[in-house]
């Protein structure tokens, strides 16, 4: 819950290319490049479809923010419309197996819960539909082995980043086995890792550590459990495959023909821990993230959190029927700093009114020149280290009281403390003690 500041606009760079599927005449693309919130970039008619933007950075950058702005007078999303964005080093749509790097819960996977598609199965049949899943429906997909005398196993092949943490879950019942095996493997056999999932008792043993850094088994009701395994990947991360067993060791006996049990809802993702559950088909996928609600209040939505190295960037937005228009304003991708402590209590929550208001000296008759009112955002980081000093600093030296900057007082509430404006004063970092520092952020709110 740290403070958000960000006075670098990656979008403006020269270089950088923006695309979108859908533009209205005369209120184009690039309005969404300057300062003014209130030069608009306009859609087609939108209603119930998506909308894609495209951004390409011209360059692998360090992003920690991404943020979308309309002028809260105009026409802002609807409470059921949605954005999804994915980010990529390499790929310029983003949109296969390669796409590494997902904001906000994400699955990596194909077919996340068709394993006839994408998953190789290997002296096992496959069996769709056979069971009631997790979610109430005839999905679940029962595994059966083969009668012979070898391994039995199905897979699908990925592709993480080095020395990287992800978790691999997967959601499993018993049927005729009491346990699974979760094997990620890579062509470097020293780093391949086995945990057994037994179905009955709930629990997760690890047979070979390998690359493994966490497990977890939840009950998800039904006699269906989320079976999780995290790994942290090798420097060099060659030929990686998830392997999903039905006995652990070298995997090899005599099969029965029999079902095994039954699996659902397969995810992996860039992280220390399972997430929110996200469907997969045809490409990896991102959880849907309100963008009606968060933009309902000031104007805003906004992500940010741990450092991503990107080139491109999809942003895809969702309508629902009450959409006549996407509208947006302003974009602000870029570096930040989020402070490790959190503003001080005695922050202020202000707004001017630019119009003028005066009487008549005679007759008394008041004479009000109606202006736009903006926010006027006052608080105190009094607590940072002299690193953040040094970038409090520098964005002082860089933004002064012209150039636009974007500041949060909560870092992961951008919708509700973030402001696109520029600095009242620059901020002046004060020395407290050998090890901390205070500054004053004073901000007001460009339109």
């Amino acid at each position: 819950m740290g403070i958000l500041l960000s006075w670098t606009n990656l979008a403006d760079a020269a270089g950088v290319n923006l695309t979108v599927d859908s533009e209205a005449q005369g209120l184009g693309l690039r309005a969404i490049l300057t300062p003014q919130v209130a030069d608009v970039y306009r859609s087609l008619p939108w209603g119930a479809t998506t909308i894609t933007l495209r951004v390409d950075l011209a360059a692998i950058r360090t992003i920690n923010a991404i943020v979308l702005a309309a002028p809260r007078d105009g026409l802002l999303p609807s409470t059921g419309a949605s954005v999804r964005v994915t980010a990529d080093a390499a790929l310029p749509d983003g949109n296969a197996a390669l796409d590494t790097v997902v904001l906000g819960a994400h699955n990596l996977l194909l077919h996340s819960a068709a394993f006839t598609t994408t998953w190789i199965p290997n002296n096992v049949t496959v069996l769709p539909g056979v069971g009631i899943g997790p979610d109430g429906t005839m999905s679940a997909t029962g595994i059966a082995d083969t009668t012979g005398n070898t391994q039995h196993w199905i897979s699908q092949a990925t592709t993480p980043e080095a020395a990287t943490a992800y978790t691999w879950s997967l959601y499993a019942r018993q049927a005729t086995a009491t346990s699974v095996t979760l094997r990620p493997i890579f062509a470097d056999a020293s780093y391949n890792s086995i945990c057994v999932f037994n179905l009955a008792l709930g629990t997760a043993t690890i047979t070979t550590p390998g690359m493994i850094v966490g497990t977890s088994i939840q009950d998800a009701g039904g006699g269906w459990w989320r079976c999780a395994v995290t790994i942290l990947t090798p420097a060099t991360p060659s030929s990686p495959t998830l392997n999903l067993r039905i006995q652990a060791g070298t995997g090899v006996y005599v099969g029965t023909g029999n079902t095994q049990f039954l699996i659902w809802g397969a995810q992996f993702e860039r992280s220390m821990a399972a997430s929110t559950y996200i469907a997969t088909t045809t490409e990896p996928m991102s959880e849907t993230q309100a963008l009606g609600p968060s933009m309902a209040r000031f104007g805003l939505w906004g992500w940010a959190g741990t450092s991503i190295q990107a080139r491109y960037l999809r942003l895809r937005f969702t309508g629902t029927a009450a959409d006549a228009y996407l509208q947006l304003g302003r974009l602000w991708i870029g570096p930040a700093l989020i402070t490790t402590r959190q503003a001080a209590y005695g922050f202020s929550l202000g707004a001017q009114d630019p119009g003028s208001n005066a009487r008549a000296s005679l007759t008394g008759v008041r004479d009000v020149q109606r202006g736009r009112p903006y926010r006027s955002l006052t608080w105190t980081a009094d607590a940072m280290t002299t690193p953040e000093a040094a970038e409090v600093q520098q964005a002082a030296l860089v933004a002064g009281t012209t150039g636009q900057v974007l500041l949060a007082r909560v870092h992961d509430d951008i919708a509700a403390t973030g402001c696109l404006g520029v600095f009242t004063r620059p901020p002046a970092p004060t020395r407290v003690n050998h090890a901390l520092w205070r500054t004053e952020f004073a901000i007001e709110e460009d339109l």
